[in-house]
């Protein structure tokens, strides 16, 4: 007989008999073998139930003969298993009918999958799709969106020493992050393979009822992120359990901030740089060498520097560009100005809020294979105007455009993640990026030439994050007038197309 590719482990305490009829029921298949195993003591009419239940479906039965946990039952299941891959199940979860097939495809290329699913009600029915992002790095460290079904190999699960029972109740989230740690073959069904049920006493339904496991989550992603960026401090997001942020130590290197402006007044006799500087200056080091760069049309600019500017604490820079507004060439030639390899791309209408942008985006940079970050931007009501890029019906959109509110995605607007693209407002990098992408293309002078910009660093292999703990308010297009002409789409669309078709990092809760 032919040795099973999958091992379904489902670790069992305390069951409703009938959800792990329901669970048993649904993991059957060809070539499918299914261990239960039983958490400590219980009951023996119900010990006598379970195991009837696993002859009647063919599932191997073990036990624990004291109580150890999730992570200990896990391990005990899978050390009985025969499969390539183990499937992690939970034992009030339910399987799609032949979920088997699109994971036996996927399994010579993947060391680690995961699939959509469905949330269901206490009586099992599906009441909402939730769909997943392809494997994002990033995002898994601040939500596990990866929970439930999903299926590691064998081999790798055994090297890595299995779960970590200090991690009960977000096991499965520090047993992904050191799969992250040694593999990025990572693969994203994007079906509903299984129900996920919500009961009186699940955290899906009453976050409250297992805070203990989301300590677990935020105490997991410390242990990873220590290991990327030490001295950083993972936090939960306050009313957003599952949600967490980090919080990165202090820069101790230098930043060019490059500004092009077009210099224009606003109502009460300031320019927007003015407010710009207000909410900047807090977070500028002299002593470190920072430096703002700005790139004019030739104005006088004493002529619009307020009083926060001539008290600025750090050098200004001031080049002319004597040609029309285009905003790739001004920003090629603030980054050409710069003295420093960290630079920081704003525009001149761009206003923080009171949180240190420049540490967290120091610290983000920091990360692996990340070539660019982006932030959270809003209109001045606080509605959002950019979430990131997303790529619709194969033109680039601003994620989230108009949103009252940040409870929507995946947390989507809460937690830091991988994106295709960040506006040109606020933008991060390293100058050595901008060199190796040969800077802003002078085919998009106005428009569309962040949404180039990014596409040319994805292309070299890098990632982008877009920082929702970065904020800030933008004047949207307040010194220049939002005109979007139809070549500019065309030569876009043109140059991109087949990105443009394809977002990988798009979802909708």
């Amino acid at each position: 007989m032919q040795s099973p590719k999958l091992s379904v482990v489902t670790p069992v305490f305390q069951p409703n008999i009938k959800e792990l009829r329901d669970c048993l029921r649904s993991a059957r298949g060809p070539g499918i073998e299914h261990i239960l195993a039983l958490d400590g003591f219980h009951a023996e009419s119900q010990v006598r139930k379970i195991r009837k239940l696993c002859r009647r479906y063919g599932a191997k039965f073990e036990r624990l003969e004291k109580q150890g946990g999730i992570s200990a039952a896990s391990n005990l299941a899978a050390l009985s298993s025969s499969g390539e891959f183990l499937v992690f199940l939970d034992q009030d979860d339910v399987l799609a009918k032949n979920w088997w097939s699109p994971v036996l495809e996927a399994l010579d290329g993947a060391d680690f999958m995961y699939s959509d699913s469905f949330a269901a009600d206490e009586s099992g029915t599906a009441v909402r799709l939730v769909r997943k992002p392809n494997w994002s790095p990033h995002r898994l460290i601040f939500n596990m969106y990866a929970v439930h079904f999903m299926a590691v190999r064998k081999k790798i699960f055994a090297e890595l020493g299995g779960f970590r029972s200090e991690f009960d109740g977000s096991q499965d989230h520090d047993l992904a992050l050191r799969v992250s740690e040694v593999s990025q073959r990572f693969v994203h069904l994007p079906l509903p393979l299984y129900s996920w049920r919500s009961s009186r006493n699940s955290t899906a339904s009453n976050p409250k009822n297992k805070d203990w496991a989301y300590l677990a989550g935020q105490k997991a992603a410390q242990n990873h992120i220590e290991k990327l960026v030490p001295g950083t401090v993972i936090e939960r997001i306050e009313k957003y359990p599952g949600a967490l942020k980090a919080k990165y130590p202090r820069r101790h290197e230098p930043v060019s901030i490059v500004i092009p402006t077009a210099f224009k007044l606003i109502s009460t006799g300031f320019s927007h740089l003015d407010q710009l500087l207000t909410s900047l200056i807090p977070f500028l080091d002299a002593d470190l060498g920072d430096e703002i760069i700005l790139v004019h049309g030739g104005e006088n600019p004493s002529r619009f520097f307020g009083k926060v500017t001539s008290e600025c604490p750090v050098a200004i820079t001031s080049v002319e560009d004597n040609e029309d507004f285009d905003f790739s060439r001004r920003s090629n030639i603030g980054f050409l100005a710069a003295s420093h390899e960290h630079v920081l791309l704003l525009n001149d209408d761009i206003e923080f809020f009171k949180d240190n942008p420049l540490d967290a985006l120091f610290g983000i940079l920091r990360m692996p294979n990340i070539g660019l970050v982006g932030g959270l931007l809003f209109y001045p009501g606080l509605s959002v105007q950019h979430g990131g890029h997303t790529f619709n019906g194969g033109l680039p959109n601003h994620a989230h455009l108009g949103s009252e509110s940040l409870e929507v995605g995946l947390f989507d607007l809460l937690v830091d993640h991988e994106v295709v693209g960040v506006t040109g407002a606020l933008m991060f990098q390293r100058k050595s990026t901008w060199q190796a992408v040969g800077g802003f293309s002078s085919l998009f002078p106005m428009n569309f030439n962040d949404v180039d910009y990014c596409q040319k660093i994805r292309a070299l292999g890098y990632t982008i994050i877009q920082a929702n703990s970065v904020k800030a308010i933008h004047h949207e297009s307040a010194t220049r007038e939002p005109i979007v002409h139809s070549w500019e789409i065309s030569r876009l669309t043109d140059r991109w197309k087949f990105a443009l078709a394809k977002d990988d990092y798009s979802v909708t809760g």
